[in-house]
């Protein structure tokens, strides 16, 4: 026995907007890795990259690396590779002795033979 089906019901509230407090999306490789894309940014403000596998990401005003944990992962599908792999370096635990001391987030990338790469694209989100 076949039912007709009902009517459309209303349309629903608008949801509440995401919640990530900061993202960026890193393409490598690209003529810029550094490139914050608008589109695929929110608080961040700058990025540099003073070695191979090695990416220092600015935060806007009121994000504290210190006291603000960052996830990352690996965009496979921009990547140059396989078995990949990325890495936040806690700033609480190393201090200033990293590469991009305690004001900005250190992200690192390999590959896993354990070389720095610069052919590993990834997501970074602070919640």
């Amino acid at each position: 026995m076949n039912e007709a089906a009902g009517a459309a019901g209303a349309k629903g509230d608008t949801g509440a907007p995401g919640t990530a407090r900061a993202y960026a999306y890193m393409d490598s490789p690209g003529t810029d890795p550094c490139d914050l894309l608008a589109a695929e940014t929110k608080n961040f403000t700058a990025c540099s990259r003073p070695s191979t596998g090695v990416y220092c990401l600015s935060p806007a005003a009121g994000i504290d690396p210190n006291s603000s944990p960052a996830f990352v992962t690996v965009e496979w599908g921009s990547s140059g590779g396989n078995s990949l792999a990325v890495f936040v370096e806690d700033t609480n635990q190393f201090g200033s002795t990293d590469d991009c001391g305690t004001t900005r987030y250190e992200v690192q990338t390999y590959d896993f033979t354990g070389a720095a790469s610069d052919n590993v694209a990834f997501n970074i989100l602070v919640p």
